[in-house]
């Protein structure tokens, strides 16, 4: 979760990536003084590691809260519509987009997993 919201560059050859304290200051001012409403003595008392984790803290936050909307708004919406939703339907714009690499993760680990069931469905019939 290091660096989330962050944009990635693509540096071209020789340009070396700004790790200033500067250019993470420009980045997390707003989401400190936004988001977290920390006041500017605050965030200097913060230590990084500090400040990320209350960002991880309020993404979960927010999460919730937008789990519990989805939530609420299943039941106003279900009760006059013919055609049911989930809340899952609901929270889908909001949920992070698997990765290919996660993708194939889970289909391997799917398919071990269906692998090591067959064979032990296979001891007992034996």
């Amino acid at each position: 979760m290091r660096n989330e919201g962050r944009t990635r560059k693509k540096l071209s050859e020789g340009q070396k990536r700004d790790v200033s304290i500067a250019a993470w200051l420009k980045w997390a001012e707003p989401i400190a003084y936004g988001y977290l409403k920390l006041t500017p003595d605050q965030l200097g008392r913060l230590n990084l590691f500090d400040f990320e984790t209350m960002l991880i803290a309020y993404k979960k936050a927010e999460e919730s809260r937008r789990w519990e909307t989805a939530y609420w708004m299943y039941w106003l919406v279900n009760m006059q519509s013919r055609n049911k939703i989930s809340v899952k339907t609901l929270m889908e714009p909001f949920l992070p987009k698997k990765t290919r690499a996660e993708i194939i993760g889970e289909r391997q680990s799917f398919f071990k997993n269906f692998e090591q069931q067959r064979k032990e469905s296979e001891k007992c019939q034996q």
